[in-house]
């Protein structure tokens, strides 16, 4: 290419790289052209000195004006040439500029590539099926911010999609953008700093979403360093898998952390305030906790695992059977076997809760919870079963366990006879209370088990049936009314699914009070602290006793059935015995769930030689209080027992239950 050629192709190049790039470039070649004229009008002046400028400019703006009868013939040439040029400049080429700013500005907002000087906004990176919920959630707790949506789908089709879920009110203060959650330019436009609260969702289908996810939050964390941002900035972050979730609510996320000097002493603090959340565990939480889904105006109750309670006196146990070893399966399970500890078990060991998973693949789904529970496999009772092939059959049930739970494996579809048969046989059984929940991942799949099981099941009055659906849920709804689907519920929905307002964390907050007041002055509370002074010692907490804290106050509503505790009522001495026996008999279950395994003989006799080696071991996931109640080991006045924290627990609970809502809420 000659030079001629190559500069020519640089001018023509610069020229539409510029026209390309935004309306600003545009408007300043519009005013070099318009100066390049007010140029050559100059030199008509300077050539004669007759013409007035005056009327050149009235030509280019006015061509028209050039015909005017007292111009004179010398000066039409300029005047005619200054219309042209007005015509050209003016009438084309600004008129198509300026009506080319506003479309591609339109386009630009269209396609969320516009973004705004935000400030107290909410944030919420990436579009999945509980974005829409999660919008009305956060349009109603934070009512004069605005919603800042990020993702890297067709704006467009996310819009209509978003939209066509939301009311007028809450559209107006939705901002939808484009960009990618994982690159630092995206998010340094989201002004993060500046934000109320985070939520990182990730896209729905996406691969490696946790992954993603967590690289996302330490790209945040850098990005509000730099800032110097305030502390404690709420962030919620969607992980999928449970196994990765689980490893979260045991380790401490360090690179959160920047460390700040108060005071002349070195102190480590977190930017942002951590709530990692899984779609399984909120759903067991709504079903075996909250016993509740509310949706606007609709609402789904669910009866709770233990009915109405279960006494010391009583005979009865709770069965939950489980139809699908899904995501969901699993985590209903878990959360059941954090829940189902009763006084009954104290009476009579063989009253324990039982969960039963029936899955075709349940062999290879039972091997990947004993890799992942094995310290929970070696100390409850399980069986398998195979429908199929009975001569697989096998049980741990040699050695006696000092747990009150057990699990049921069966391998086979759940039409297959043999099952059939089961679950009749487990709707007929006099003293259990029995929830079978369909947890298979295809709506129309779930349906037509939930639909089509044997009759007894229906006819059982006592029996709840659970059918997970993943959207919709009107036609569980509409037969719900029907008498012989009365029992049958539906769950798993995922509009409103995260619920913001049960993120105070308030009752694990009063349960951690009671604990570090025992512990720092080794006596009972005989009143709740301020908020202030309870969110005090909350924020100094590990991460692993934040989870052990919610578990201890989830089961708060069964131990109120268990024992008819009233509002500040107080409570006998055997009462506060036998309430310390079922949480120590919770925690036990707690602590092998979260990784934790009992110390060895050698390992107790260890520790009983030098007891400041307890800490240690617990460090290293080795508890000496995994144990039963009545062997846990009595230490010396600086290192207490897991047992001295029980009875303090159980004297408080009357106590908590009035704090919280003045005994009207009976979740509490």
């Amino acid at each position: 290419m000659d030079a001629n050629k190559k500069f020519h192709f640089s001018i023509i190049r610069g020229l539409d790289f510029a026209l390309s790039r935004n309306g600003t470039m545009q408007i300043i070649l519009l005013v070099v052209f318009c100066s390049l004229v007010f140029g050559f009008m100059s030199l008509g002046t300077l050539a004669d000195q007759s013409l007035n400028l005056t009327d050149l400019l009235l030509s280019y703006i006015n061509p028209g004006s050039s015909y005017k009868g007292e111009v004179c013939d010398e000066h039409k040439p300029w005047l005619i040439i200054t219309g042209l040029l007005g015509m050209i400049m003016l009438g084309g080429i600004m008129i198509s500029t300026v009506s080319n700013i506003f479309a591609r500005r339109v386009e630009k907002i269209q396609n969320g590539h516009v973004f705004y000087h935000f400030s107290n906004h909410v944030v919420i990176m990436g579009y999945d099926t509980m974005t829409a919920g999660l919008v009305m959630q956060a349009a109603k707790k934070y009512p004069a911010s605005e919603i800042v949506l990020q993702t890297v789908r067709e704006v467009p089709n996310v819009r209509h999609e978003l939209f066509s879920k939301l009311i007028s009110n809450v559209e107006k203060n939705v901002t939808i953008v484009s960009g990618n959650r994982n690159i630092a330019e995206c998010l340094e436009k989201l002004h993060l700093d500046r934000a109320q609260a985070l939520f990182i969702l990730g896209e729905d289908g996406e691969t490696d979403r946790d992954s993603t996810n967590i690289e996302t939050l330490k790209k945040i964390n850098e990005i509000l360093k730099e800032k110097q941002a305030k502390p404690d900035n709420p962030c919620f972050v969607l992980f999928e898998n449970q196994s990765t979730y689980t490893i979260l609510q045991r380790q401490d996320l360090k690179e959160l952390q920047i460390e700040i000097e108060r005071n002349g002493e070195k102190e480590k603090i977190a930017l942002l305030d951590f709530h990692p959340f899984n779609v399984q565990e909120i759903w067991a939480q709504k079903l075996f906790v909250d016993c509740q889904y509310e949706y606007g105006k609709d609402s789904v109750v669910y009866l709770p695992l233990d009915r109405t309670g279960i006494r010391y006196d009583s005979g009865c146990t709770v069965h939950l059977v489980i139809l699908g070893m899904s995501k969901t399966g699993i985590a209903l399970g878990i959360q059941a076997s954090h829940l189902c500890h009763f006084p009954n078990f104290i009476r009579n060991s063989k009253l324990k809760t039982r969960i039963t998973f029936i899955d075709e693949q349940a062999d290879t789904e039972m091997y990947f919870l004993q890799g992942r529970y094995r310290y929970l496999f070696n100390e409850i009772d399980y069986t398998y079963e195979d429908m199929a092939q009975p001569e697989n059959n096998h049980n741990n049930k040699h050695k006696p366990k000092f747990t009150d739970i057990e699990w049921h494996f069966i391998k086979g579809r759940v039409e297959h006879p043999a099952v059939q048969e089961k679950l009749k046989a487990y709707s007929a059984e006099e003293n259990s209370f029995l929830t079978l929940a369909v947890c298979f991942n295809f709506s129309a799949n779930a349906i037509a088990c939930g639909l089509y099981l044997p009759d007894e099941i229906y006819d059982s009055p006592n029996t709840q049936i659970l059918v997970k659906q993943n959207a919709s849920w009107s036609i569980l709804s509409m037969l719900n009314s029907t008498n012989k689907y009365r029992n049958v519920k539906p769950f798993g929905m995922s509009d409103n699914l995260l619920d913001l307002s049960k993120h105070d964390d308030l009752l694990p907050i009063i349960v951690n009070y009671i604990y570090s007041y025992y512990y720092d002055h080794v006596t009972d509370p005989q009143s709740i602290a301020s908020e202030s002074e309870l969110e005090k010692s909350w924020k100094t907490l590990s991460t692993v006793k934040k989870w052990s804290n919610r578990y201890n106050a989830d089961m708060l509503a069964v131990k109120r059935r268990s024992f008819d505790i009233r509002p500040n009522e107080a409570l006998k001495k055997e009462t506060i015995e036998l309430l310390a026996k079922v949480e120590h008999n919770r925690w036990n279950i707690e602590e092998l769930l979260l990784g934790y395994r009992p110390t060895t003989k050698e390992e107790r006799e260890e520790i009983g030689r030098d007891k400041t080696k307890k800490d240690k071991k617990k460090s290293m996931f080795i508890h000496n209080d995994l144990c039963p109640y009545s062997d846990i080991p009595d230490m010396d006045d600086k290192i207490k027992n897991t047992r001295e924290y029980d009875i303090c627990l159980s004297k408080a609970i009357s106590m908590i239950y009035q704090y919280v809502n003045n005994g009207k809420n009976e979740n509490v």
